[in-house]
């Protein structure tokens, strides 16, 4: 056997045991996957500039919380602009 025969075998035998599947780390699971379509044949690779655009939802438990917190986020801003607006008025017209 040639070395490049060797190193092939090797190779894929050394992938083959990479691939195992790997169990679940957490509780969460697949909602819905997507199969491509049987008559759907690849023409060629995609180029290395195309994008993609996914847009991922995750179920938020705490709603409520997740709510107070950003209106108090909002709440702090809207004090911070008006406390940087004050400000500014001082020193523009402090003559």
């Amino acid at each position: 056997m040639s070395a490049a025969k060797l190193f092939l075998v090797a190779g894929l035998l050394a992938s083959g045991a990479y691939a195992s599947p790997i169990q679940a780390r957490t509780p969460y699971a697949v909602k819905d996957s997507h199969f491509v379509p049987s008559k759907w044949r690849q023409v060629a690779a995609a180029p290395s500039t195309h994008n993609i655009d996914l847009r991922i939802a995750v179920k938020q438990n705490q709603f409520t919380d997740l709510e107070k917190h950003l209106y108090e986020g909002k709440q702090h801003q809207h004090i911070l602009e008006q406390t940087i607006e004050h400000h500014l008025r001082r020193a523009f017209h402090s003559d």
